[in-house]
């Protein structure tokens, strides 16, 4: 009976041990001499263990301690490659939401939705398919109410202080805008509802060359919190991406960059705005802006900056001049930067000498900083966990999860050290009308055709390089 028992037991280990196996090699992201090591070292203690198991006295008691070095092996390497799976899968959700605000005079009776039964909303002419979505949903709550269409926001706002129209419904990157450039707009007006919608988002071949060179839009938003909710783009990096050479440039764009948007016919505006119309029309603008593909892009905000850089110890800077940002002063030289000191610096501008073009420059020191430290550290693994939490729930990508496990098994097989290139397009400042605001004329950044030219050329080059 307790050798049947045994018997039992030994196989039962077998199979756990053989699954667990499976799933090693299923996940595909443990480089193979790895994987024929962890493998021979579990099976050569596997089998110790059985031979002890089925032996008395002290023997059999030494075959626990070599099944509990293989169970505890096998539990401690699965949570990492579980971890991982889910942080993969998590940052993968492409799902993108439209917040929409509706805005009333400060000074008006309207308080909530209900209020707005047979009353007056002021739109502006460009709204996308999502304001019918919205409208929909309100007439829900507010029935028989109407819509003006407005070419000019100006005169938009001015029936609105007039009382012609009873309230507006534009979408809350819009309403930033307005707040930013309209003076007292937020001082004369108030918003009694939001809602958000979601983003119809059309599902896209996978990339064919999934495993050469490729590019990568880093798109920084202007926004704390969720990291799904449209937003303007205030970051707008192009990460060129050689893995045969593991090389990788930076191309910045200034986020006032006049833009022709993608799919339009003569529609420019600032780059920055393509982001309110989702992170698909920010990647495909500077795809027919550089006139390079750029198939995946990486998504996030202030909350992404903060988090991700405390969780890996904060970043080494060799900053170039000293300045200050608010109340933090960043001396010249090479200084110790935690989240909040590293928001500072990517966001700074007024106090720079060469304003939007340093503040590019300093996204870029940031992110050359994040790959030294990620690609060479291995404390990171003291932190796996919190880490992987992090990046899940602040990073947004449409890189598969199966093209992200190869480049990651590439890494630990190689852990080669990647050398950083940036550089930046030129722009000169102007006044132009824009998509987004239309009727009112925006400081934009007009591009140097030279300037964008060399940076087209320098992106081929690196992808091209053997």
């Amino acid at each position: 009976m307790k050798k049947l028992i045994k018997i039992i037991v030994s196989l039962i280990i077998t199979v756990y041990l053989t699954l667990f196996c499976l799933f090693v090699k299923n996940v595909n992201i443990i480089p193979n001499k790895y994987l024929i090591i962890l493998m021979v070292i579990i099976l050569v203690i596997h089998l110790l263990g059985l031979f002890l198991f089925f032996k008395k006295g002290v023997a059999f008691f030494l075959s626990f301690i070599f099944i509990s070095i293989n169970i505890v092996l096998t539990l401690v390497i699965g949570n990492y490659i579980s971890k991982l799976e889910d942080t993969l899968n998590a940052i993968t959700e492409v799902t993108e939401k439209q917040v929409y605000s509706v805005i009333v005079k400060k000074s008006s009776k309207l308080s909530k939705i209900e209020d707005f039964n047979s009353k007056k909303f002021a739109v502006l002419s460009n709204n996308s398919d999502n304001y019918k979505k919205v409208l929909d949903n309100i007439k829900e709550t507010a029935k028989d109410i109407k819509v003006d269409e407005y070419s000019n926001t100006n005169k938009m706002l001015e029936d609105l202080y007039n009382d012609k129209t009873d309230g507006i419904l534009i979408n809350s990157n819009n309403k930033e805008i307005l707040e930013e450039n309209i003076p007292k707009f937020k001082e004369k007006t108030k918003v009694i509802y939001e809602i958000s919608i979601d983003v119809i988002k059309r599902k896209e071949e996978e990339y064919k060359n999934k495993y050469g060179p490729f590019n990568i839009l880093i798109s920084g938003m202007d926004t704390y919190g969720a990291i799904d909710t449209t937003s303007r783009s205030d970051v707008n990096i192009i990460m060129t991406v050689n893995p045969k050479t593991h090389k990788v440039l930076l191309t910045s764009i200034p986020r006032d960059t006049y833009v022709l948007l993608h799919g339009t016919t003569g529609l420019k505006d600032k780059l920055t705005h393509a982001g309110i119309y989702g992170i698909d029309m920010s990647r495909k603008t500077l795809e027919d802006f550089l006139e390079v593909e750029i198939p995946y892009y990486i998504t996030i905000n202030f909350d992404s900056v903060i988090n991700i850089t405390n969780i890996i110890g904060g970043i080494d800077i060799n900053n170039p001049y000293e300045f200050r940002a608010g109340t933090k002063y960043y001396p010249k030289g090479l200084i110790h930067l935690n989240g909040n000191d590293v928001l500072g610096y990517v966001r700074e501008r007024k106090s720079l000498n060469e304003g939007d073009f340093a503040r590019g420059r300093h996204q870029q020191n940031v992110i050359n900083a994040i790959i030294q430290k990620v690609s060479t550290s291995k404390e990171l693994l003291n932190n796996y966990n919190e880490y992987m939490d992090v990046i899940g729930k602040y990073i947004k990508t449409n890189i598969s999860t199966d093209t992200m496990k190869k480049y990651i098994k590439d890494q630990i097989e190689s852990m080669p050290k990647w050398s950083v290139e940036q550089i930046d397009i030129k722009a000169s400042g102007g006044y132009e009308a824009t998509y987004s605001i239309p009727g009112m004329s925006l400081y934009v950044a007009h591009p140097n055709e030279t300037s964008r030219k060399e940076a087209h050329n320098k992106i081929i080059e690196i992808l091209e390089e053997k």
